[in-house]
């Protein structure tokens, strides 16, 4: 069987919807490659609406439909290389058809959205509280989500200033603002920096909530601060280099 890179030889790097409508929850595309892997498949797509795991966010879940038949998305994966991103859909059962509607596992996705804007408003609460800069480690926003900070645990007062102040925003509905900078105007802002870039990337998406820092990221954020709800402090525990701040969301609607 060929490597996820090798079945995308030959063809344009993919058309990352989500990036461009992270509240698309159906849409056409056409199918460039399958290959089975017993009962399941690796399917190329032209476009899509799922994102992949990478950057701290779980793969979206979601079925590829047709007009006889679906398969379920078990998960979407990613790589860049020098022609771009390319996403790789990983199905439970066949693909008999060239063209496929998908459909988005919503709930699953708007969980992630908001607490995967959520992780971006603390990470500026936190440096507003602190008077110190946040620098991300790395986090995870499937079970139990976390964000992995360097340096010292803060102080107590300090945390509770940090959710006073995303209660604050979150009741300001603050808008959340995307713009796609050069890899050279991105060093400096957040990590990653130039020297980290995947190859043959020179332009990165960037995020920022309302007038706070524009932050790099790839993941899919809500329209607004409002969508969070409101975030829950669940523990803050020491790791190597730093601590992990352990949150999640409250339904906005309970």
């Amino acid at each position: 069987m060929p490597t996820l890179q090798e079945m995308t030889v030959g063809f344009p790097a993919t058309d990352l919807l989500y990036l461009r409508d992270a509240y698309l929850r159906r849409e056409a595309a056409k199918v460039l490659r399958v290959e089975l892997d017993g009962k399941r498949s690796y399917v190329l797509l032209d476009r899509t609406i799922f994102h992949p795991k990478g950057g701290g966010q779980p793969s979206d879940r979601g079925w590829l439909e047709w007009e006889t038949g679906s398969a379920t998305l078990r998960k979407a994966m990613g790589f860049w290389d020098d022609r771009g991103f390319f996403v790789l859909h990983y199905l439970e059962g066949r693909l008999p058809a060239d063209r496929v509607q998908m459909r988005l596992d919503w709930d699953f996705r708007y969980l992630l959205m908001r607490r995967h804007t959520a992780a971006h408003l603390m990470d500026h609460c936190l440096q507003e509280a602190s008077g110190t800069k946040s620098v991300t480690l790395g986090s995870w926003l499937g079970d139990q989500p976390y964000v992995d900070y360097a340096g010292s645990v803060p102080k107590e007062e300090d945390v509770k200033l940090a959710l006073d102040l995303a209660e604050r925003y979150i009741s300001d509905d603050l808008p959340l603002h995307f713009a796609v900078f050069s890899a050279s105007d991105v060093v400096g802002l957040a990590p990653p920096n130039e020297e980290r870039l995947p190859r043959g990337v020179s332009e990165l998406r960037v995020v920022k909530i309302g007038d706070f820092e524009w932050i790099p990221c790839g993941g899919t954020h809500l329209r607004s601060t409002r969508e969070i709800g409101s975030i829950q402090l669940k523990g803050i525990s020491g790791v190597p280099g730093g601590y992990r701040f352990w949150f999640d969301v409250a339904d906005p609607y309970a």
